[in-house]
């Protein structure tokens, strides 16, 4: 059996979350530039304000019932959704997360008698934790989980869990569940199949193979399979996001040159970075910090930090190489000899939660090609076959030549001593 975990008007939740007073008052957020209505509280639904509506349209209506309205604040929204999905990951031994809202959670191990009360258990840990409401549905596939959640959403007496323990649950459930709203179809879809008839998600589940597969393709033979109780659509887990990813080295030799601890330095952003697009994520701020040897005579001991507060959420490699520079400017002293050096990535947040800053400084779509393609070669051909620049890339040979003519000089390659 799989359980999906939907947060309910997430958006809405969250701000009541931090200002207690909203609670039970007609509340909306808007998308953001403020210009549709993307989340709304049942208070706000219920005095007839549409989803995906155009704010101005219903602007009337929102002074006079005086609805509170706000825009989009995305890093919050990141930050409770992880709060959420941190909980579910420790639930179950597999956990899908599908959107910032909705994770779908596998139940197989769990006795039939057992769901009831483990998913009515989780709500409340659910809410009493985070303060988030949410509805859970339980089926033995993806998209009859979903016509599940819908329906305890619909019906107050569910008590926010439904479960569908027979085919008798299901067929009852798709009888009268209107084909539109199942999960993947699409409006023409829809409008396609209710003038051949079919207007009820049991009516889908029923037609002929050879039809839907002919009009629907691949995607309604699959949609018709998971609503017959079959699971056709992959279970992708999904593993618990990292709130900081730490990037550091001791160093074997000391390094007291301001270029050779800035290729150190852009190494480590370009494995952190990576890690931080592996997991689907973008940060907030970046910090460098270095230090020297802690059995160094007192007078020649150092430990510095600097943090830089990046505008809009990134995980553009060479932006974050940039920033870590700038970091280490502020805070490198000549004179010293440096044993370890750091950097730190955090403020974490979803991707698909990033807000961009208004002017428009970074521009994540034109790289974001560049770096997937970098990331499937390094990922096909091997670590560093693709490199960045500001890591040095001709200093081993240097350090080699130089060795021979007995100078002594070094890149930070050599000197790492892995920690």
């Amino acid at each position: 059996m799989l359980a999906l975990v939907d947060c309910d008007s997430f958006f809405v939740s969250c701000q009541v979350v931090f200002n207690p007073k909203l609670r039970s008052k007609p509340v909306i957020v808007l998308s953001g530039n403020d210009g549709c209505v993307v989340s709304r509280s049942k208070e706000a639904k219920a005095l007839g304000i549409p989803m995906g509506i155009a704010a101005f349209k219903v602007k009337d209506l929102i002074k006079k019932h005086r609805i509170y309205t706000f825009s989009s604040n995305f890093p919050l929204y990141g930050d409770m959704s992880q709060r959420v999905m941190a909980i579910l990951l420790d639930a179950a031994p597999r956990v899908s997360i599908y959107s910032i809202d909705e994770a779908f959670l596998d139940l197989s191990t769990i006795p039939k008698e057992d769901l009831k009360s483990l998913a009515s258990e989780l709500r409340e840990k659910i809410y009493k934790w985070t303060g988030i409401s949410v509805t859970i549905g339980v089926a033995p596939t993806k998209t009859l989980a979903k016509v599940a959640t819908n329906k305890a959403k619909k019906n107050s007496n569910l008590k926010g869990v439904h479960i569908f323990y027979t085919k008798n649950d299901i067929y009852k459930a798709l009888c009268d569940f209107p084909v539109e709203e199942i999960w993947g179809v699409g409006r023409e879809s829809a409008r396609f199949l209710k003038y051949y008839g079919i207007d009820t998600a049991h009516q889908f589940s029923t037609a002929p193979e050879k039809w839907l597969r002919k009009n629907l393709k691949i995607f309604g033979l699959k949609t018709q399979k998971e609503l017959q109780g079959v699971p056709s659509i992959n279970f992708t887990q999904t593993y618990a996001p990292k709130k900081q990813i730490i990037r550091s080295r001791s160093f074997k030799n000391q390094i007291t040159e301001f270029e050779a601890l800035s290729e150190a330095l852009a190494s480590f952003v370009v494995r952190a970075a990576f890690k931080l697009r592996e997991q689907g994520s973008v940060t907030s701020k970046i910090s460098v910090y270095i230090r020297t040897s802690k059995y160094s005579a007192s007078h020649l001991r150092y430990y510095n930090s600097a943090e830089k507060k990046l505008l809009s959420p990134i995980n553009d490699t060479a932006f974050l190489i940039k920033e870590a520079r700038e970091c280490l400017k502020i805070i490198f002293k000549t004179g010293y000899g440096y044993k370890k050096a750091g950097v730190v990535l955090s403020d974490i947040v979803p991707e698909h939660s990033r807000q961009m800053d208004i002017f428009r400084t970074y521009e994540p779509e034109t790289s974001k090609s560049l770096l997937n393609a970098i990331d499937n070669i390094n990922n096909t051909m091997g670590a560093r076959t693709i490199q960045y620049g500001a890591e040095g890339l001709n200093r081993k040979s240097l350090y080699r030549s130089a060795k021979k003519s007995g100078l002594y000089t070094t890149s930070w390659e050599e000197l790492l001593r892995v920690s």
